[in-house]
């Protein structure tokens, strides 16, 4: 024990997000269901842009100890395996138990399997627990697996915050049965532990995806290294805990399904930042990195491929390579194979619940619809299964909104609008968040995105350092992925997920009713995004968050900090100084506003290069005008240190972090100390070391400036910055609408080639034409029944029925 607690990095209790003043924003009727009105009055704003850990965890939920009634499971009725009331009696009562008991014994006792005990398991084959080939699943919700133990594991981080909202006393992360239980070795453990994989489906920017699938038909997509061991109801919360590179499971498409140390750290500071930045996001509980299991990773090496005499010199391969890159091969592949340690985090959430999950099932329908009435066998197993995914998403996000005064009556259709709405305001806010603080998620998939709008699944990510609406760390990402257009690839998604859940307005409701509440759910979507968006820059600039004032500063600015290579958190950040001293001024200096922003005098300035006489006068101009708009404001410059984090985690900290960690821990403690107060001013240290421009070594270095396709332990999507690959994905031929375009710039009419479909708008959408690989069947008729399974060219016609544009 003491060995473990000398070598772990205990993270020290974080300080609370800041919150910001938001005022309720203008909204459109919600889809009418006066019942979804009366039980969603605790949801949080959809705009809301910082949220305490509680507000992050509970938001619009029930996830507590509310009795619910038993749900069905999708092949047979069951009951939950342990009442929710029966889990409040063994929850801890205070540190007393928690020390008189075993470790982890008041974590194992209070589990509640909800996705095993309530969805249908995968019996392909004869031991699915131990049998992780690669193969298709057919069917069911999950797949059982166990998990692959690291060898002589060692604690490197933990956080304390997560590991207290599991119930986790400060001895049980200690323990020897924390260490062994969160490297996978689960068979150790004092109670029977059931660990679990689950299936979904793949769509890239609203085009669903089979031909990346070895089988060739999509059922090879799911949980390729992630396990699920378990969900904690504690305190009235229900925390799902799983381990990030436990083993290969029948999703890994033939890889090893592990994680390597580095690609861990990353994932495990970047959910931590991104919970202290306020944004909505999994937490990681714990990184463990095993002292003899070993994987090899394709990186970037010397240009002559030659390994230093240090093998765990991975900063000085990073440097080698980083000369020929910049002498022009751009943005090239990994050209060569480093051996690290393998690694497992552990994430916690109160659900992984994806929208790609949702999309698996409703795929499945066509083979079961009537061709006359539209209607599915209401008892195959297929309706069966996508039925019960629903309401268990319901039951996940939603529990006292949704869940609970539907079920009873069996109105999935209340229960449905609960999740859309919901699903809406939590996406929206989530994608703001990442604009606000230049998050770039990179493979913004369906299957990377969460119905609550949680950020998960941290892989090709990045922040951005000079500005560039497009700027994506992955090259795989593309344009549609790229920083600004992160909105609209967040909206795409959102409509996937609307088009997941039509199903059950067409099982149980007219063509009429359908054709309606689509309408009404698609633009409340739409407006969701606009205003989060909009409220989010006025935030940023320091007005009240429904001032339209900022719209327009907004649009004026943005070209601005493309031409004068602006740094996004250092000009937000010194543009908040700004406000801070010269709010209130009569005649405001100018001259010395620009010259702030500029540095100098051992001040780090926000710009890449010196600016112009031209750009000068422009920013001049800008900040007279945003002066103006300041005007009225209470106090701009407190609200903007509130909204403009002083510190994210740039590439070059990390690899300096992940690549110095075997001789040292000292860098990966500093960066995981600081990640707990973007917001705050930090040390001279921290000051010094941590708010800088990226050097120019590391603006051109492959693995910081940029990561290329790689292999990792899934052969899935978007692994440690890995692609996608296989046939049927294409690169874009041209750029997506940015997110400042989206709301007012819609794209010229595209014709689908789909019969029964008129000419298609997509203000939202940078996919047109009617060749894709996802065209695979034509309606008929047109009407909405058939289309909603038809397999779209493009996202602006996935979800339109005939004469229906948006």
């Amino acid at each position: 024990v003491a060995a473990v607690v000398s070598s772990s990095v205990a993270i020290h209790a974080p300080t609370p997000p800041c919150t910001r003043p938001f005022r309720p924003r203008a909204m459109p009727p919600r889809p009418s269901t006066a019942t979804h009105q009366q039980n969603r009055p605790h949801r949080r704003l959809p705009a809301r842009l910082a949220v305490s850990l509680t507000a992050a965890l509970l938001r619009g939920s029930g996830r507590g100890l509310l009795a619910p009634p038993s749900c069905c499971r999708a092949l047979a009725p069951s009951t939950p395996r342990r009442p929710a009331s029966s889990t409040a009696a063994h929850m801890s009562s205070g540190a007393e138990a928690a020390s008189a008991a075993p470790p982890l014994a008041g974590l194992l006792s209070r589990l509640d399997n909800s996705w095993p005990d309530r969805l249908s398991p995968n019996l392909e084959v004869g031991d699915p627990a131990r049998d992780v080939r690669a193969r298709p699943v057919k069917y069911g919700h999950f797949v059982a697996v166990d998990p692959k133990a690291l060898r002589a594991p060692r604690l490197v981080l933990h956080s304390p915050s997560t590991a207290a909202d599991l119930g986790l006393a400060p001895g049980d992360v200690a323990s020897e049965e924390f260490l062994r239980f969160f490297s996978g070795d689960t068979a150790a453990s004092p109670a029977p532990v059931r660990a679990w994989a689950t299936p979904y489906a793949l769509s890239i920017m609203g085009t669903p995806y089979t031909s990346n699938c070895p089988f060739g038909t999509g059922e090879g997509y799911g949980d390729g290294r992630a396990l699920s061991v378990g969900e904690a109801v504690h305190d009235g919360q229900r925390l799902e805990m799983q381990l990030k590179g436990a083993g290969p499971t029948p999703f890994c498409r033939g890889a090893d399904g592990r994680a390597v140390l580095r690609s861990s750290i990353r994932e495990y500071l970047a959910s931590e930042a991104m919970h202290h930045l306020g944004i909505a996001t999994t937490r990681a509980l714990s990184l463990i990195v095993s002292g003899e299991d070993t994987s090899q990773r394709p990186w970037y090496g010397a240009s002559d491929h030659a390994t230093p005499k240090d093998g765990n010199d991975i900063l000085g391969k990073l440097r080698a390579g980083a000369a020929r890159k910049r002498r022009g091969s751009g943005k090239a592949d990994p050209d060569t194979m480093i051996t690290e340690p393998n690694a497992i985090t552990t994430r916690v959430a109160p659900s992984f619940v994806r929208v790609g999950h949702l999309d698996l099932f409703a795929r499945r329908l066509p083979k079961i619809q009537d061709a006359t009435t539209g209607r599915y066998d209401a008892a195959h197993r297929v309706w069966t299964e996508y039925e019960a995914m629903v309401w268990h998403a319901v039951y996940r996000e939603h529990h006292d909104a949704g869940y609970a005064p539907h079920f009873p009556s069996g109105d999935v259709r209340a229960a449905a609008k609960v999740l859309l709405t919901g699903a809406a305001d939590g996406m929206a806010a989530m994608v703001a968040g990442w604009v606000r603080v230049g998050y770039v998620q990179g493979n913004f998939n369906g299957d990377n995105c969460l119905v609550a709008g949680r950020t998960m699944d941290y892989g090709p990510f990045g922040w951005v350092e000079e500005y560039d609406p497009v700027y994506a760390k992955w090259t795989g990402s593309g344009e549609h992925f790229g920083f600004m257009n992160q909105p609209t690839a967040g909206l795409t998604n959102f409509l996937v997920l609307v088009k997941a859940v039509m199903p059950v307005f067409v099982q149980h409701g007219t063509d009429a009713e359908v054709q309606e509440y689509y309408k009404e759910i698609t633009e409340y979507g739409r407006t969701a995004f606009q205003t989060a968006l909009w409220e989010m820059f006025s935030v940023k600039l320091g007005l009240a968050a429904d001032d339209r004032a900022g719209q327009q500063l907004w649009q004026d600015l943005e070209p601005l900090l493309t031409k004068s290579r602006a740094d996004w958190t250092i000009f937000w950040r010194e543009l908040s100084y700004v406000a801070q001293q010269y709010h209130g001024t009569a005649s405001p200096p100018l001259d010395d506003m620009v010259a702030a922003l500029e540095g100098g005098k051992g001040k780090e300035g926000a710009f890449y290069t010196p600016l112009t006489p031209v750009m000068r006068k422009d920013l001049k101009q800008w900040m007279s005008r945003w002066a103006d708009a300041l005007a009225a404001a209470p106090d701009p410059g407190t609200s903007m240190l509130a909204a403009n984090p002083k510190y994210v985690l740039r590439e070059w900290m990390l690899v300096e972090a992940y690549a110095s960690v075997a001789k040292s821990e000292a860098p990966l403690r500093a960066l995981a100390a600081l990640v707990e107060d973007p917001y705050g001013e930090g040390d001279a240290e921290a000051h010094r070391r941590f708010y800088r421009r990226a050097s120019a070594e590391a603006a051109g270095a492959g693995g910081t400036a940029f990561m290329a396709d790689l292999r990792s332990g899934c052969a899935e999507a978007g692994r440690e910055g890995g692609a996608k690959r296989g046939g049927g994905r294409r690169t874009p031929t041209r750029r997506y609408p940015s997110a400042l375009e989206f709301p007012l710039a819609p794209a010229r009419p595209r014709r689908s080639r789909h019969r029964g479909i008129g000419a298609v708008t997509g203000p939202w959408f940078g996919m047109g034409g009617g060749d894709h690989d996802g065209c695979r069947r034509r309606t008929t008729g047109g009407d909405a029944h058939a289309f909603l399974h038809d397999r779209p060219c493009s996202p602006s016609t996935a979800l339109l029925w005939r004469g229906a544009h948006t």
